[in-house]
Parts: C-alpha cells; sequence; structure tokens
C-alpha cells in the first residue's frame, strides 16, 4: 500500500510540473504578443481585405477640439468635459429653460433667456406635457467659439409619427448663456 501511495504521490507531482510548466510558456507568449502590439498602430481589415491603419483618434472614440474652445485656459478634448464644467452646467441650464418655455407658450419666461433683439415667438400652444421626450443633442464640433454654441432639442410628440428638432445658437451675454436663434426642424 505504502509503494502504490508514493506512485500516486509520483504522478500527480509529475502532472502538476506539467500543468505549471505549459502555463508559464503560455503567459510568457501572451505578454510577448502584448509587448509586440504598439496602441499606436493598430489596424482594422476592411471590406476589401485591405489593412487600414487607425489613427489615435479612432481608437479612442474621443476628438480634440481647436484651441479656442477652452474653460479657464483648459482645452475641451471630450464632450464630458464640457458638459462637466461650469460653462457647461450653465449652458445644459439656460438650453432647459428657454426649451421649456418655448413648449409651455410663456413669452415672458422666453425672453429671459433671449438675446436682445430676437423674437419672441413660443410653440403655437402649450405642449410640454404632450413631449415624449426630449433629448438636448450636440457635439464638440457645435462649439464655435468659446462664447458660441449650436445645439438641438430632439423631441417627439404624441401621436406624432417623427421627431422634431428646436435648434438653438447659444451666445454668452454678460457671463450669461442667451439664445441668439431658434427655430423648429423636421
Amino acid at each position: 500500500m505504502k509503494i502504490r501511495w508514493n506512485n500516486m504521490i509520483q504522478d500527480h507531482s509529475i502532472t502538476n510540473l506539467r500543468v505549471s510548466i505549459l502555463g508559464s510558456l503560455l503567459f510568457i507568449i501572451i505578454v510577448t504578443i502584448m509587448a509586440c502590439t504598439k496602441e499606436s498602430h493598430k489596424s482594422q481589415l476592411i471590406s476589401n481585405g485591405a489593412i487600414k491603419e487607425i489613427s489615435a483618434e479612432e481608437q479612442t472614440g474621443k476628438k480634440e477640439i481647436e484651441e479656442n474652445t477652452k474653460d479657464n485656459g483648459k482645452i475641451y478634448t471630450y464632450s464630458s468635459d464640457f458638459l462637466n464644467s461650469t460653462e457647461g452646467v450653465k449652458f445644459q441650464a439656460a438650453t432647459w429653460r428657454f426649451a421649456k418655455a418655448f413648449f409651455c407658450s410663456d413669452k415672458d419666461e422666453m425672453k429671459k433667456y433671449l438675446k436682445d433683439g430676437v423674437e419672441v415667438k413660443p410653440y403655437e400652444k402649450d405642449v410640454f406635457l404632450d413631449i415624449e421626450y426630449l433629448i438636448l443633442k450636440w457635439s464638440l464640433d457645435n462649439i464655435l467659439a468659446e462664447d458660441r454654441i449650436g445645439a438641438s432639442y430632439q423631441f417627439h410628440l404624441e401621436g406624432e409619427d417623427s421627431d422634431t428638432y428646436l435648434s438653438l445658437s447659444m451666445e454668452k451675454v454678460d457671463g450669461e448663456w442667451k439664445v441668439a436663434s431658434y427655430g423648429l426642424e423636421k
């Protein structure tokens, strides 16, 4: 019995050694492959079988923007950089308040958010409660300058078969975001 037990232990030791060596080799191969791949030289196969070099911008899915889009000297590299900045929050609040006043047909409230000289033309009737969804749409490309941004609200009214857009051109006037122009698009 003692001999049999020793044989079993020796067989397991050899098996464990083989598994350890195989695992180590596999780990070394994976690390070597990963080390040989540089992030800046990624490529992708395109439909005709050719290999296309992918830029760093495409790899991250994020886009840098021009020097003129700054908040306290910082460049907005990502959408969230602007949205989470003080200016971004003020911008979102102003667009929301104007849109709500517009859809509620509240001329007095709309005037608070319009740039001087812009005509007050609310939605023809109060439809705010009939809106199924209202989504602010914009991108870093819409930041036209430090104090000008284009945006739109995509919305869907109950009973309609398609979405409509409230386009907004926002400008910063005396430290506050104001609507410089607006209009509806189907």
